[in-house]
Formats: structure tokens, sequence, C-alpha cells
């Protein structure tokens, strides 16, 4: 429970009605339930306040409102007696304020609890997921972990609204496309450890430099490194294996760093700061068994007395269905679908994951569909950086490619132009069907914006 009460009270906020401790909090009129505080949210577009009478209506037992001209919360409250209100002047700001109030309440009452942040360019919700299922098989009941990609200033609040007393390990993905989000998200979520996962060329339109991508992660490190918390990262990384190394810190890698990892088929084993043999039969792809090793070096630091449970939660660990690294077996057909995210380093990453794939289970190339969407949020560089990924297919000698969206005709012009190229989905799933029915083999990966899931859905 939120013990709302003591904290309107410490921080002697205008408040209407009996104020009382509530389980859930919620923004959302459309999911919100019996009992839960409504925190009214404005922005730009959006006014929190005027949805107030729907969340009422809906259940909620309290609602928090912004202060405004021309906003009466006495009318409200005659009108809804058995609702309590509070007035403030930034929700935003509150909704920030009640989670680190109720995470150090939590931390007062679990002891030696963990708050574990995760961040990178690439494969931080992957991260978070295979992390939080190894922790859950250790402690069954004890872990709370960010719901799908909720890693920003709203959604880290609310996951850590959301901690019970019940909870030992609480896990924050943090994400960011502005420099000092991440500073803002560790004062926030206040992590004692941490994974940074690796440093590419994401979100280049407000960072430039991949140099100022790797200044903007390390900051979780710099973070957990004053608590002395346990951390790890990517030691093959150009940028992180710069990183400096303690007794605390697993910088886990196949060349560099202080835990070396030895990656055959299905099975990963470490050896070093923490010595651990990882057989996951049901993961894919190269990144996935970093991120898996990333993971489980941190856990193994954290509780070295649970090695064995750790190595033994890997046999059934499996990836969600979220668009992420999927692989899908249907029709005698199969298909690679990461339609989430997509930038240079993750789709090098994919393209080389998916070929060894196929090589692996005797596959053929020439039975095989790449279909590439736009690379967004990339700046002033992304036509070059599409053109690059266009060579990069030449080199591996892939012959059959789509290219789909805004940056189509530079993926194209770096693959010499031999390939089709359509300006969106919508037009390209006109000849999916043929497509389809041609090929037995499908690589899909672009940008959210392009929906490339929605492909794999018309079959």
């Amino acid at each position: 429970m939120i013990n709302l009460k003591n904290f309107v009270e410490k921080n002697n906020d205008e408040s209407l009605g009996k104020v009382r401790s509530v389980k859930r909090v919620s923004t959302d009129t459309r999911t919100i339930q019996e009992g839960d505080l409504f925190l009214a949210l404005s922005g730009e577009n959006f006014d929190g306040n005027k949805f107030i009478n729907a969340a009422i209506d809906k259940g909620a037992s309290g609602c928090v409102y912004r202060k405004s001209d021309g906003f009466d919360s006495s009318e409200l409250y005659t009108k809804y007696p058995e609702v309590f209100f509070i007035g403030v002047d930034n929700t935003e700001k509150y909704l920030q304020d009640l989670a680190k109030y109720h995470q150090k309440s939590w931390r007062e009452k679990v002891k030696n609890s963990v708050t574990i942040g995760i961040t990178g360019s690439n494969g931080k919700t992957t991260t978070k997921e295979l992390l939080a299922a190894i922790s859950e098989s250790i402690f069954p009941n004890e872990v709370l972990y960010t719901k799908g990609n909720l890693n920003n200033h709203l959604g880290v609040p609310m996951t850590m609204l959301r901690l019970e007393d019940t909870h030992r390990i609480c896990i924050l993905e943090m994400g960011t496309n502005h420099p000092g989000e991440i500073s803002f998200l560790c004062n926030l979520g206040d992590p004692n450890a941490g994974i940074i996962t690796t440093v590419g060329q994401s979100h280049l339109e407000f960072f430039n430099t991949e140099e100022n991508v790797f200044k903007e992660k390390r900051a979780l490190f710099d973070f957990v490194n004053k608590k002395k918390g346990c951390f790890s990262y990517d030691g093959d990384n150009r940028h992180l294996k710069a990183l400096p190394v303690d007794n605390i810190t697993a910088s886990v890698g196949f060349e560099f760093g202080n835990t070396k990892a030895e990656l055959s088929g299905r099975n990963i084993k470490l050896k070093g700061k923490v010595d651990l043999n990882l057989n996951a039969p049901y993961l894919f792809g190269i990144h996935n068994f970093k991120n898996l090793a990333l993971s489980a070096a941190l856990l193994a630091q954290l509780f070295p007395e649970k090695i064995s449970e750790i190595e033994s939660s890997c046999l059934e660990l499996k990836l969600p269905n979220n668009n992420r690294s999927e692989l899908i077996e249907r029709d005698g057909k199969t298909i690679f679908l990461d339609a989430y995210n997509a930038n240079p380093s993750s789709m090098i990453a994919s393209l080389e994951t998916f070929v060894t794939f196929l090589k692996e289970n005797s596959k053929e190339l020439s039975k095989s569909m790449f279909i590439l969407g736009d690379m967004n949020e990339l700046g002033s560089k992304s036509p070059e950086y599409h053109e690059e990924i266009g060579k990069l297919l030449k080199t591996m000698n892939i012959d059959n490619v789509i290219f789909i969206g805004r940056f189509s005709e530079f993926y194209n012009k770096g693959y010499s132009a031999s390939g089709k190229c359509y300006a969106s989905v919508d037009e390209f799933s006109h000849d999916w069907t043929n497509c389809y029915k041609q090929y037995s083999n499908f690589f899909l990966k672009g940008s959210r914006t392009l929906q490339l899931e929605t492909l794999v859905a018309l079959n």
C-alpha cells in the first residue's frame, strides 16, 4: 500500500476529504480500477483535470489535480463527498516525488532490497526480461520489474509505485533520447546495482555522436559506482571497455573484460569475476546470449549463494512475444521479427544472427527474403547509415531484399540499386502474399513507426 496520508501531511499538501492509503496509482482512465488514486497529468495538448469525473465514475477513491484558474475542486467534493482531492502545482513532479517517497518506505521495511537499473543502446528491454525471469526463478513472487518499455520520466515512477512489501528486487529499465535523461532517472529510481548492455548508434538525431551516447549511458554506471553497487556491462564494446573495473564490476566479453564469455551452440560459459555455465536451449542469437550473460553475471555478484539456481533457471528461459527478436515457426516457414526498434548497430547484429541461424540449421539463403524498414532518429547522417547497411547486405551475399520507408532508396543505393523499394508497409502489403508463398525464411526488422509486425498478421 502507498501511505498517501503521511506523504500529504509531510508536504502539507492542499486537500479535501479524508486522504487514505491506496494500492495503485493510475494516470489513464481507460485502465483505472476500483480504489485507485487518479493522478491527472497534463501536457501541451491535454489536460488531465478534464478526466477526473470519468476517473471517479470508474471507481477512483481519490484524485490528484493540477491547481489552475477556473478549476474548483470544492464543487467536485460536493458532488463526490466519498472521494478525496489533492491539489498540486505540478502533477508530473508530484508523481515522481510520491514514487521516491514510496520507494524509501519500501527500503525501510525490506532490508537488503535491491534496485537494478538497466540501460543501453540496444537490448535493454530484452535484458530486463531475462533478468526478471532469472530473478523470479530464484525469488518467486519477490520481483518487480518494468512493464513493456515504460522506461521514461513517467514510466519509471509508475513502476516504483507498484512496489509492495513482498518485493525484494526492483528492476527499472531506463531509456533516453536526450542528454541528461539517464542522470535524471538515476536520481529518481536510485538504483544500487546496474547493467549497461551496449553503446552504439542510437538516437543520434539528439546525441550527434556515439561518444555522447556513451556519456549519457555511463551516468548509470557512475551513479551505482558511487554507491559501491554491483554492476555488469559489455566488455567487448569499444566505449564500455574504457570503464573502470573493480571487485564489484563484471565486464563480460568474448575478447575483453574481467569475465570471459565462451559461446558454443546454446551454451555460454563465463570465467573470471564470476564463473557460470549457462544452458539456454530456447534462446536465439549471439546478442541475446550476451544479454543473458550480463544478467546472470550481475545476479551472481549480488547473490553468490544462488549460483546453481541461476544456472538451472536458464534451461526454461524464453523470450516474450513482444516484436523483439522473435523467431516464429509456422506453415513450414521461419520468420525473424524485430519490429520494435532499429539502429545501425542492432541491424548489423540481427542480420549476422539470422544468417548464422540459417547456416546452422541448413536453411538456404537463396530461399530467404530480407525485409528492412527505416532506422529512425539517426539525425543528419541517416542517409549515410542506411546506405552502409545496404552495402553490408551485398557483402553478406544476400540476394533477396525489400526496403520499406522514407529511407528505402538510400538502403538501395548502398545495395547497388538491385533491391525493391516501397514507401510504406501498406504499399508492400499488396505484394506480401506472393512473397510469403515464394520464400521459406523471412527477416523483418525496422523502427516501430513502420509496424512491420502487421505483415506477419496478414497470414
